[in-house]
């Protein structure tokens, strides 16, 4: 996976189990500036409808993400877990996992992140 660059400017990549983590070894979380929780799930919101859109989202996906990013309140102290939603979602490829190495993220990684933060259908 290619590292991205985080809100602040510095780089993070997914850490197995303990989510993201910048170049430096901090936790996402507690490298949010402060007022940009908000845009963190406004983003998700403008990421889900893109994708549905010009990309390859499924519909019955988009109103699971929607629920997470027009709810900020109800996911406060998992901003972690919003931010790989994030970048799961951005980076959505439909074949992701079809060649030797996976590329992007599928559906299944979306649906992952989603259970971790207990949003069901």
């Amino acid at each position: 996976m290619t590292p991205r660059l985080g809100l602040d400017g510095g780089l993070i990549s997914l850490c197995g189990r303990t989510g993201l983590r910048s170049s430096r070894g901090d936790r996402w979380q507690n490298r949010l500036p402060s007022g940009s929780v908000m845009d963190l799930f406004k983003r998700l919101a403008e990421a889900t409808r893109r994708q549905n859109h010009d990309g390859d989202l499924p519909d019955f996906i988009v109103p699971l993400l929607l629920q997470v990013a027009e709810n900020p309140t109800e996911f406060t102290g998992r901003e972690d877990l919003v931010a790989q939603l994030l970048q799961r979602v951005q980076e959505y490829e439909t074949w992701s996992e079809m060649c030797c190495e996976k590329q992007g993220f599928s559906l299944e990684d979306i649906h992952r992140t989603l259970d971790r933060l207990k949003v069901r259908y």
